[in-house]
């Protein structure tokens, strides 16, 4: 009797940043186009700004600025859109890299499409990164605008969505290109 094993498939479910397929193929090295992707649900999910990550930015370039970026926390009957992406291993790492401030978590069970034979990840914001407040960490413009060229890219409907499943936030907006502080993080995100 032969027992049959299927290689599983792994994704990405991409929420914020690597909703841009532009930035989404920095980081993977290899162009990934509309066709590649596939719109997705992720349940009991909620999206927020919360994690917390120091960046070069604004006109003070000798000091780090602490900038909020975009996550995602458990809250049951709740959703969050995005988008998958099949990627290698290899290109996980790759990801794991850009995603400092984040876990990679197997979310599969709670993706919508399923695929068969596929395991989904995504990032979330590792426990010592997140903030609650909008102490003197700001909101960044440029990785607003990256998030925006994305969703934007995706339809009307994704970006009520998107708008519907997002947390809003209260913390100030700093205008201008950043860079992070990993210089591995910078080459992977293009900056």
């Amino acid at each position: 009797m032969f027992t049959h094993y299927h290689i599983p498939m792994y994704y990405i479910f991409g929420y914020g940043s690597l909703i841009n397929l532009q930035s989404a193929s920095q980081t993977l090295g290899r162009t990934i186009g509309p066709e590649s992707i596939a719109v997705a649900t992720l349940s009991d999910y909620v999206r927020a700004w919360r994690v917390v990550i120091p960046v070069i930015a604004g006109l003070d370039a000798s000091k780090p600025v602490n900038a909020v970026f975009l996550d995602i926390e458990k809250q049951s009957g709740k959703r969050v859109n995005g988008i998958l992406i099949q990627v290698t291993l290899a290109e996980l790492k790759r990801l794991d890299l850009r995603e400092l401030g984040y876990d990679r978590v197997d979310v599969t069970q709670s993706i919508t499409p399923k695929f068969p034979h596929a395991v989904v990840f995504t990032y979330q914001g590792k426990p010592d990164c997140l903030t609650t407040t909008a102490s003197a960490a700001k909101v960044l413009g440029d990785y607003v605008e990256i998030v925006n060229k994305g969703v934007l890219r995706l339809g009307e409907a994704f970006r009520k969505e998107f708008e519907n499943t997002t947390k809003p936030h209260n913390f100030d907006v700093l205008i201008g290109k950043y860079k992070f502080l990993d210089g591995q993080q910078n080459i992977l995100t293009g900056r």
